[in-house]
């Protein structure tokens, strides 16, 4: 099975991997251009137990952008298969010579994985919640809130603002007498 082509990994690119439950797929398109800000996304795996109902509603999108689904089953209550999934991943694509990840996580338990995969020569940004764990912030190249993905929040009509004002002064007014 080594011979065959169709089982090699990567040698070059970018490998980005997900953690299933950690990511809103609207922020997907986003996290796609920053990962190819390292080089050309040669990888795209997400991981989770897709029999659960909450990941179900994910399917669709995940397909959509071409993310590998990496189902784990959770065989023991309290333990994440998704979690020694995308490590197991993580370690054999850099044994193949991947030397550029982007994980998307807030979870601190990758910060060991992500210190190896660093100190084997890799380059790896981790795109997190702004309450990722400061071990992981701390443990790869760069790191990107998943607040700096969202677009700019729309700004305030201040003419709306001026004729809503006494509309609820006087409201107010009107409730405390």
């Amino acid at each position: 099975m080594k011979d065959d082509p169709a089982h090699e990994l990567p040698r070059k690119g970018v490998a980005l991997l997900i953690d299933g439950d950690n990511i809103s797929y609207g922020l997907v398109p986003a996290v796609l251009t920053r990962a190819q800000a390292l080089g050309e996304v040669v990888v795209r795996r997400v991981y989770g137990n897709w029999k659960q109902q909450s990941m179900r509603p994910s399917q669709d999108l995940a397909r959509g952008y071409g993310l590998e689904q990496r189902s784990t089953d959770q065989a023991t209550v309290g333990k994440n298969a998704a979690d020694i999934a995308l490590v197991v991943d993580a370690m054999d694509l850099l044994y193949g010579g991947t030397e550029r990840f982007c994980l998307v996580t807030t979870d601190s338990d990758y910060a060991p994985l992500v210190l190896l995969l660093r100190s084997a020569g890799g380059e790896v940004l981790v795109i997190g919640r702004p309450s990722t764990p400061l071990a992981l912030k701390n443990a790869c190249s760069s790191f990107v809130s998943t607040n700096e993905l969202l677009p700019p929040p729309p700004e305030e009509d201040s003419a709306q603002r001026v004729v809503l004002r006494p509309l609820l002064l006087s409201a107010y007014e009107a409730t405390e007498g």
